[in-house]
């Protein structure tokens, strides 16, 4: 792979492939950091929202209204 930089600061352009890569890494790791806190976050709520029907028929099994 042979990268030339590009007059966009942080990016390369791989001459074998045309591809622009992402050469700064402090970017790369904020945006992946971001993407896992994200995924985190979608666990948390799918984790509440499963509690929250468990609960919803626990009191339906005891006959207790909301």
């Amino acid at each position: 792979m042979s990268l030339v930089k590009t007059n966009v600061p942080g990016f390369s352009k791989d001459m074998e492939t045309n591809v622009i890569v992402n050469t700064d890494m402090s970017k790369y790791k904020s945006i992946k950091e971001s993407r896992k806190k994200a995924k985190e976050l979608d666990n948390l709520k799918e984790a509440v929202s499963s509690l929250q029907g468990d609960i919803a028929l626990i009191l339906n099994a005891l006959g207790i209204k909301k």
